[in-house]
């Protein structure tokens, strides 16, 4: 049998939608973040449950079919995606089918939070601020959480929080075998747990769902730019900015991000 039969026969007996080339939404299921990659993949599988996941990546291994990962599509390269794979989408992982929209399990007596792989930063902001909490996350709102936090996952509160891997407790991770397992900080699976805090991602199983420690978020919250034009100014406030870093003499809570434009000698970018 061809390959496009054996998806279609597998597609036949899932419980969740597997988008083929053939069908109309293709177009847009096969889309990522990054319009320079053009990927024509085989099968866009929209898993449900850990489960769903464990069936795709048996499917592929049996078939010896190749497979990416796919949470929010945003990585830079496009390796989210790829001619002839399999797309195994994260976004509908512990989705309220009800509502359509990824639920999270917070606790605020130990202040931690479940959140599926699959939810974009936004809805994880706009949902733990009306608790008070936060996680540091990183800048973009479009992005999902699974990409960013093996990625490491940096944010506006990296200096007084850390890192989004740095509040990482647990992940809920399918292995190759299809096991669905828990990495612990506390117990089992700290190896992995730790292979997974940043590392990157993508090589050791797929993470539906991540535990984090919740932070406290602040009641208010200013934003600023300010500009200079000037070369001397700009190399002057840069050193200055990194001497303060090293003498520790900047509050945690004070954060930046530096962008620079060449000009031309009439000032216009």
């Amino acid at each position: 049998m061809s390959a496009s039969v054996e998806i279609r026969e597998f597609r036949e007996n899932t419980s969740f939608k597997v988008v083929l080339i053939e069908d109309p939404d293709y177009a847009y299921a096969r889309s990522i973040s990054n319009s320079r990659f053009h990927h024509r993949p085989g099968a866009i599988a929209y898993c449900k449950t850990p489960d769903d996941v464990a069936s795709c990546l048996q499917f592929c291994r049996e078939q010896s079919f190749p497979f990416r990962i796919r949470s929010g599509g945003h990585h830079h390269e496009g390796m989210s995606s790829g001619n002839g794979v399999m797309i195994i989408d994260l976004s509908q992982v512990y989705r309220n089918q009800e509502t359509n929209e990824c639920e999270l399990e917070i606790n605020l007596i130990d202040d931690y939070v479940w959140i599926p792989s699959g939810m974009k930063l936004d809805q994880v902001y706009t949902r733990l601020r009306k608790v008070g909490m936060i996680i540091p996350g990183g800048g973009c709102q479009s992005v999902n959480i699974g990409g960013l936090t093996q990625g490491g996952g940096w944010g506006v509160h990296v200096r007084k929080y850390g890192l989004a891997c740095d509040q990482l407790l647990d992940v809920e991770i399918v292995l190759a075998k299809g096991e669905v397992k828990i990495a612990s900080e506390m117990s089992n699976g700290q190896e992995l747990l730790w292979a997974l805090r940043g590392g990157g991602g993508g090589n050791f199983g797929v993470i539906t769902r991540f535990k984090f420690q919740l932070c406290l978020l602040n009641k208010h919250m200013t934003t600023f730019g300010i500009f200079w034009k000037k070369k001397a100014d700009i190399i002057n406030v840069i050193s200055r900015w990194t001497e303060l870093h090293e003498q520790d003499a900047l509050r945690p809570e004070l954060s930046c991000t530096t962008n620079m434009w060449r000009v031309d000698d009439t000032g216009k970018n």
